[in-house]
């Protein structure tokens, strides 16, 4: 290769090299500062689900709020569904009887991010990883039904720890509501 082409493409892998690094540190201030406002929600006391290191990380959580506004707006988990989309509905027209699918109205941010969420959390030792594992081969679902149903999972886990303003609890996940009213 002659010599100028070398010097003009090493200024170009200069100038993207330093535009990546430049856009990673935005990146990394970003997120510090979408934890430090979740931060200061927690704080002031309001009603919002308390963080952990696992599955509901400060940033997590300050996206997802940033999305909804606040989780008290909401009267009831079903209606924070279908704001963010993920409300079943049966496709259908005349005569046509389609399969029960996700509506996908709602907002696509939301739904963006409990994937991202869900998709760490799928792996054999993660929190949903035996349940993602078993229902992939005991009743043959597709990973993207998974996954959804699991964004399903995961909101509605958020909404309930906002409203006990409390931390994420993997038992209690796991733990059906006839087992609770057993031991009582």
């Amino acid at each position: 290769m002659p010599e100028k082409t070398i010097e003009a493409l090493e200024q170009r892998l200069r100038f993207v090299w330093e535009d990546y690094q430049r856009a990673d540190q935005r990146r990394s201030q970003l997120r510090i500062r979408i934890a430090e406002a979740y931060q200061k929600l927690w704080d002031s006391g309001a009603q919002i689900p308390q963080a952990d290191s696992e599955v509901l990380t400060s940033f997590l959580l300050g996206r997802v709020l940033g999305e909804t506004g606040p989780l008290s707006d909401f009267a009831s988990d079903d209606m924070l569904l279908r704001y963010a989309g993920l409300n079943l509905r049966v496709r259908e027209s005349g005569r046509y009887k389609g399969k029960l699918k996700l509506s996908k109205k709602g907002r696509a941010t939301i739904r963006l991010l409990l994937g991202k969420a869900i998709f760490r959390l799928i792996k054999k030792e993660a929190v949903f990883g035996e349940y993602y594992h078993r229902r992939k081969t005991e009743d043959k679902l597709s990973g993207k039904q998974l996954i959804a149903i699991l964004q399903r999972k995961l909101l509605r886990a958020i909404y309930a720890c906002a409203r006990q303003h409390a931390a994420f609890n993997a038992e209690r996940l796991s733990t059906c509501q006839s087992q609770y009213s057993i031991a009582a």
